[in-house]
């Protein structure tokens, strides 16, 4: 059964919010795109990261894939929808399993 975490996200993917979240330490800020179960069914949500702290050597906007088990102090909150490039988004692998997916259009 999907965990809090999760039903917040799937939340936000409806409603087109963005979700602000401390990741490994370091605050996210990001317009989730797809949620579901990687290989080893842990959940994971493919999420266009456009603020906040990233990888060393990494830039942002970019796509980033998130384990929910590491999501912490998540906040739904209003603000621009961003995705990126659609070229980006075809490339995802990040949910094997996807559960939720938002179309570019509306």
């Amino acid at each position: 059964m999907p965990g809090a975490v999760y039903a917040h996200i799937w939340q936000a993917i409806r409603e087109r919010k963005q979700i602000v979240f401390s990741y490994r330490g370091g605050l996210r800020e990001t317009c989730p795109l797809v949620l579901g179960y990687a290989a080893d069914e842990q959940e994971k949500v493919f999420a266009y990261q456009f603020a906040g702290v990233t990888s060393p050597g990494s830039k942002l906007p970019n796509w980033r894939c998130y384990f929910l088990v590491r999501v912490k102090n998540l906040q739904l909150r209003e603000g621009p929808w961003l995705e990126g490039t659609s070229q980006s988004r075809r490339n995802q692998a990040c949910a094997l399993l996807t559960w939720m997916r938002i179309s570019r259009t509306r």
